[in-house]
């Protein structure tokens, strides 16, 4: 027999699990971007499918603020952390093509900017 090692992982508990898990259970499953059904697209709905609009790093006080989370697809939100201007323009006419949608990384800069006022006000 394989004798399986646990591994040892040392979360220490945010609160996004319940947070996420809110949000997924109680808004709309459409991407905040592009209005693409997210089961549809994805297959189903999870935690990959939540994204910090403000990051945690920097603005820790709107880590579990529900309108600093938004839902957007999974591949949205690989484009948000790690996609080139380049894809993302690729993705917007791909999406308009397939799907006749825009997608609008504008309402996302619009929401962004409104999340940092908020937040310097507090």
């Amino acid at each position: 027999t394989i004798k399986r090692t646990p591994i040892n992982r040392d979360y220490k508990p945010t609160g996004e699990g319940a947070l996420f898990a809110s949000i997924i259970g109680t808004r709309r499953n459409y991407s905040f971007l592009s209005g693409l059904y997210i089961t549809e697209i994805d297959g189903t709905i999870d935690h990959n499918n939540c994204h910090h609009v403000l990051n945690k790093k920097d603005y820790p006080n709107f880590r579990l603020y529900d309108r600093n989370i938004i839902l957007i697809t999974i591949y949205e939100h690989h484009l948000i952390h790690n996609g080139t201007e380049e894809q993302r323009e690729i993705y917007v006419k791909d999406v308009m093509s397939v799907y006749g949608v825009v997608v609008h990384w504008d309402k996302l800069e619009a929401l962004k900017k409104e999340l940092v006022t908020e937040y310097n006000n507090k």
